[in-house]
């Protein structure tokens, strides 16, 4: 697995993918380094513990739904977060995941797990919206989202919810440092419902341990996770079906089984007073049990999937008088094998990457440089049964200057993005199309910021943009029709204001994105993209009602939007809504109760739904009223 010589400019924003550990002083960066939040010339968001405990929600949907511009959508099978403009079905793609810092997102067209994620498990959520080509390289197009769990403090907490549905959940937390250095963090967490729907019935559960030792210039961990989430899928209804428990008995025997298994090493070495090397590896294995129906074809064929990848990410960190630099290596490799397809694909890939950063007195400028390359070996049953080799390359680039003006900060950014094909994208192409062409793109953005109040403009432009053409023909020997294609061009561009004010015992805050994404080329020239809506986001106060109570109210909004596949608009669009939120907060000493009514008026409104050129579209209904109550206790 050599690298292509290439000589490796120094570059961009070293602490561009970051966030707080505390809101106003220290950052922890999304998986690469660190840096002070006055630093970062991009809109990053911090959703700190306290304001996930504050929320009293019981899901990272509910939680994330309208905050830091993130567009959430759920068909059933879990959580599909997007930013800047891209539809469900494209989102699992183009917005990286991390959770403290290592990929989420796969080789293959399965989206990020996240349904296994308890809110009672996390410390914090590090969002940065727009582009990370440089650091990140694949799939960081829309923005980038690092979940990091509780760890690296003394203390624990154990926690139970009871819930409308059947909702019942419990989780448990421990962190431990020891004389010698050695360090313990666990998290556990169970999670069962009913849930809204009939034949929908959920069932979650996760172990993650982390030992390590912390030394004088070092710092090594071992990581254990497992994860599992077992579901029924209740399949969508006809628009004309209004009964939003209801399910179609096609759909009777569709159900997912998913359990996620990872091995992560980690090292950080000071190497003298000016360097550090950092090491990062995984090794995850991602096991899929499914049987999947859609709209009017009904499926009673149970397949497996199974997914291996190996992860090495080494880097070294350092200053240069007035230059910080990092520069480091993504190496993967990944097996994918898919039962019901025939299919037994294998993906190695590699990027180089260099960043810097200069700072003089308010000014700092930013510049990087990133280069990669994939090697598909496929074997699919119908398509490649004699196998394939397919190989690309791209490079990447980032230019990024801040300002800082007052108490606040200027900041202006550009970033080229990359996406490659997933490996089961490759496999399934036009008949005579051998490979999809990497998508690329350019992402601008500026803005200003200034503690909780910040507003920034954006722009992301894409070229081969990778989609699924139901209109394609179908590769030779394809099971059905349509075919993965390197589609036409399009445009995003939108506006993102966040604020929060305080009224003494009464805090008031505010998130909002207008957005704008549409098609520039070809026969959908001028269409706008399906399933984004062109205003969302949400708004919140916090009343302090004594020391040990607390309210706090939210509105939820999401605007008017084409049916998923209707890309040419001929359909109607689907109404937009909002959701009320509410939730009451007790603490007394280590205890604490929240109780929180989701969706509070039971508002009708569709979380998915697809456009039908020669039928009935079809719709996945939103929950509706539910109350959960949870009890923590910190020690």
């Amino acid at each position: 697995m050599g690298f292509s010589k290439s000589l490796l400019a120094l570059a961009l924003l070293p602490g561009l993918l970051q966030a707080a550990e505390t809101a106003d002083e220290h950052l922890v960066v999304l998986g690469r380094q660190s840096q002070s939040i006055d630093q970062i010339p991009a809109a990053v968001t911090l959703i700190s513990q306290d304001d996930i405990e504050q929320s009293g929600a019981s899901s990272l949907m509910d939680l994330l739904r309208g905050r830091a511009g993130i567009q959430v959508a759920n068909s059933g099978s879990g959580p599909v977060l997007s930013l800047r403009g891209f539809a469900p079905d494209q989102a699992g793609s183009n917005v990286l995941v991390l959770i403290d810092g290592r990929r989420l997102n796969s080789q293959s067209l399965a989206g990020p797990a996240l349904s296994s994620l308890r809110l009672s498990n996390l410390q914090r959520i590090e969002i940065l919206q727009g582009s990370a080509g440089v650091l990140y390289g694949d799939q960081a197009v829309g923005g980038v989202i690092n979940i990091i769990t509780k760890g690296g403090v003394d203390g624990g907490e154990l926690q139970a919810s009871l819930g409308s549905w059947g909702h019942k959940a419990l989780g448990a937390n421990l962190s431990k440092g020891f004389d010698n250095g050695l360090f313990l963090d666990t998290n556990l967490a169970w999670d069962k419902s009913d849930n809204f729907r009939d034949r929908s019935t959920s069932k979650t559960r996760s172990a993650q341990g982390r030992l390590g030792y912390q030394g004088e210039g070092r710092k090594l961990f071992l990581e254990l996770g497992w994860d599992q989430d077992k579901r029924d899928q209740p399949g969508p209804l006809l628009l004309s079906q209004q009964d939003r428990r209801g399910s179609n008995p096609e759909f009777a025997k569709d159900f997912i089984n998913q359990i996620n298994r990872v091995v992560r090493l980690g090292l950080e070495q000071q190497l003298d007073d000016r360097w550090q090397l950092l090491l990062d590896g995984s090794v995850n294995r991602r096991e899929r049990d499914y049987n999947q129906s859609y709209s009017g074809w009904p499926v009673d064929n149970p397949s497996e999937t199974v997914e291996r990848l190996a992860r090495l990410s080494p880097r070294l960190k350092g200053t240069l008088g007035d230059i910080s630099l990092l520069a480091g290596a993504d190496i993967e490799n990944g097996h994918y094998d898919d039962d019901n397809l025939g299919a037994h694909n294998q993906r190695a890939s590699q990027s180089l990457y260099g960043s810097g950063q200069w700072q003089q007195g308010p000014l700092s400028l930013t510049a990087g440089l990133r280069y990669a390359r994939v090697k598909d070996q496929l074997r699919y049953g119908g398509t490649y049964p004699d196998g394939q080799d397919i190989r690309h390359h791209a490079t990447t680039w980032s230019l990024a200057g801040q300002y800082a003006l007052g108490s606040g900060r200027l900041f202006a950014r550009i970033d080229r993005n990359l996406r490659f094909a997933k490996l089961d994208e490759q496999g399934y192409t036009p008949a005579g199309v051998i490979g999809l062409k990497p998508q690329k793109g350019t992402s601008y953005e500026a803005g200003w910021a200034n503690g909780d109040l910040s507003l920034s403009a954006f722009r992301l432009d894409l070229d081969d943009e990778i989609v699924f053409d139901a209109n394609a023909p179908a590769p030779a020997g394809g099971q059905f029709p349509g075919a993965n294609v390197n589609g036409e061009a399009s445009r995003r561009y939108g506006i993102n204001f966040k604020g929060g004010y305080d009224l003494g015992p009464l805090h008031l805050g505010l998130d909002y994105q207008w957005l704008d994404a549409q098609f520039t080329k070809g026969q959908n020239d001028g269409k706008k993209v399906p399933w984004v809506a062109r205003h969302s986001g949400s708004a919140w106060g916090e009343l302090a009602l004594s020391q040990a109570l607390s309210a706090r109210l939210e509105y939820q909004y999401r605007g008017s939007q084409y049916l998923l596949s209707d890309t040419q608009n001929l359909g109607p669009k689907q109404g937009g809504y909002g959701l009320w939120n509410l939730a009451g907060n007790w603490r007394r000493g280590p205890w604490q109760l929240v109780l929180r009514a989701d969706n509070l008026f039971d508002k009708h409104y569709a979380d998915y739904a697809v456009y039908n050129t020669w039928g009935e579209d079809a719709w996945y209904p939103g929950n509706g009223r539910a109350i959960n109550l949870t009890g923590r206790y910190h020690f």
